[in-house]
């Protein structure tokens, strides 16, 4: 395999000429900005056994596919995740790198989802990504939740997404920030932006309303005494009351409507505001006596107060703060896996033989098959396709048996 500096230098060194991919390419396709862009030389036809999205580019003829015509454009993808993406599909694994760098990983994902080609990069991914695993949910790598979205890695966008949801916050824009205050719209998986805000501000919501909520009992218990002592019963209930309600107020948790009150705290994540509430105390009132031995002797106030209700509440709610992954993304999880092949079935789940007849469809054409009997029902449907079964059969072949390269 290549270096992933040796891949950077070429791309470096051909900064004024066409890198042939394919050597009898019939497509140009010119990637990244103006001056900074690189132009390609490939293969229409697999440029087509590649993605759905290329394929109907090519195939609606927007394109003239002659070398030396105007090159497809795509201004606004990565070189070098470009780059490997192309290498891989034109089956020039000897240049594939061993290793890539975290952001790398991150831009092929979004190559591999935006055209709906990760497909042929199944052989490498696990070893690409196994180095940046350690970071999973560290801060600074956001991005982790669009990349295991991306390979139907549900468990470890889970615990991805509980991270992020514990130490996010916002702005007036209403956009996700990360702790630093990186925007991460760009960074995650459609929809998850609103979603997390969405649970973030339900989570605060709840915490406010359980401080509030000890504030009511202590403030309004009328002729019952909350002290848990013998003694000086009311004296002990407003001191924990003033102590309560002073804290609150410096915080600005008390009085207001708890979802108004969280829609306030923008610059203020789940993490922060439970730890700060962790931080409070229930003031203890001095007394004459002390717990001890003599148990003839009145107990003091030792074990009055809301300190180990309220701790107690805050912690049940941060345990159930649990994000739920959206429905929209379930469906994709078991798209992914199904497209990935990363079921035990493998390639065979793709390539049913069935009355000697394959299915030479997209697999992201249509659902997964339910059972066999609907294997062999979408294999009648997508026999339609435009593209030649044999070249179908071979390409996917080829793209499996390079597991057997890597590993």
């Amino acid at each position: 395999m290549a270096t992933k500096d040796g891949l950077s230098n070429a791309l470096e060194l051909a900064s004024d000429r066409t890198i042939h991919i394919d050597p009898d390419g019939d497509l140009d396709v010119a990637v990244g900005l103006d001056t900074e862009a690189k132009t390609f030389r490939v293969s229409s036809k697999v440029m087509c056994l590649t993605s759905k999205a290329w394929r109907a580019m090519l195939s609606h003829g927007f394109k003239e596919t002659n070398p030396g015509a105007d090159p497809i454009t795509f201004p606004e993808d990565d070189i070098y995740a470009f780059f490997i993406i192309l290498l891989a599909s034109h089956l020039k694994f000897h240049l594939l790198p061993s290793s890539i760098d975290f952001k790398q990983l991150f831009h092929l994902c979004v190559l591999g989802d935006k055209y709906d080609c990760l497909r042929v990069l199944r052989p490498w991914l696990s070893n690409w990504m196994s180095p940046w695993l350690v970071y999973l949910t560290y801060e600074e790598h956001e991005e982790w939740a669009f990349i295991t979205w991306a390979v139907g890695d549900e468990q470890k966008f889970e615990s991805v997404i509980e991270q992020l949801l514990w130490r996010c916050k916002t702005n007036d824009s209403k956009q996700c920030l990360a702790s630093s205050g990186t925007v991460l719209d760009d960074k995650l998986p459609p929809g998850l932006p609103d979603c997390l805000l969405a649970a973030r501000c339900a989570a605060l919501t709840k915490l406010i309303e359980a401080c509030q909520s000890m504030v009511i009992k202590y403030g309004y218990s009328g002729d019952q005494f909350l002290c848990k002592s013998s003694t000086n019963r009311e004296a002990c209930d407003s001191l924990c009351y003033g102590y309560m309600v002073k804290h609150f107020q410096k915080l600005d948790l008390w009085p207001g409507n708890p979802q108004d009150i969280a829609d306030r705290m923008k610059s203020i994540s789940i993490e922060t505001l439970w730890a700060d509430l962790k931080k409070l105390k229930s003031p203890i009132l001095p007394t004459d006596y002390t717990r001890n031995h003599y148990y003839t002797q009145p107990a003091g106030h030792e074990y009055c107060g809301w300190s180990s209700t309220l701790h107690g509440e805050l912690d049940m709610i941060v345990r159930d703060r649990g994000y739920k992954v959206m429905e929209v993304h379930r469906t994709h999880f078991k798209q992914q896996l199904w497209k990935l092949d990363i079921s035990k079935d493998g390639i065979l789940d793709e390539l049913q033989i069935s009355k000697g007849l394959c299915d030479f469809g997209d697999p992201s054409d249509s659902a997964p098959p339910k059972d066999m009997e609907d294997l062999n029902d979408e294999s009648q449907r997508q026999l339609s396709d435009s593209l030649a079964a044999d070249d179908r059969i071979l390409y996917l072949l080829v793209l499996d048996s390079a597991v057997s390269l890597v590993h």
